[in-house]
């Protein structure tokens, strides 16, 4: 059973990207891409920290609302229909970089 409440929304900022977003993406060293992360529950257990860059310059404008429960909607929202995506999965206790911020009830700080 998948929570009712969804992903919780932790992050949306605009920075210049990390080398390795910006290969993947062909961007430009003077790009800047939408860092966008959130939590995944499953049965209100948060089960994964989900983390995705979209380029700026695509999507100007884009909000919190906008992500908040899906990205691929989002993208859709601005006309683009997504054709590709590379996930990478690991294996992660939570501390604060990486959850620990998130106001989890007790034990559901751990992923």
């Amino acid at each position: 059973m998948v929570s009712k409440r969804g992903p919780i929304f932790c992050v949306l900022k605009r920075l210049p990207p990390p080398l390795r977003v910006l290969r993947a993406l062909e961007l430009k060293t003077e790009d800047q891409v939408y860092l966008i992360k959130r939590i995944r529950f499953i049965e209100d257990d948060p089960i994964a920290l989900i983390t995705s860059y979209l380029p700026c310059a695509i999507i100007p404008g884009l909000t919190r609302r906008d992500v908040e429960l899906s990205v691929y909607k989002a993208l859709r929202k601005f006309n683009f229909e997504p054709v590709m995506a590379r996930d990478i999965f690991r294996a992660r206790v939570a501390d604060k970089k990486n959850g620990g911020s998130v106001r989890l009830p007790g034990k559901s700080r751990r992923f």
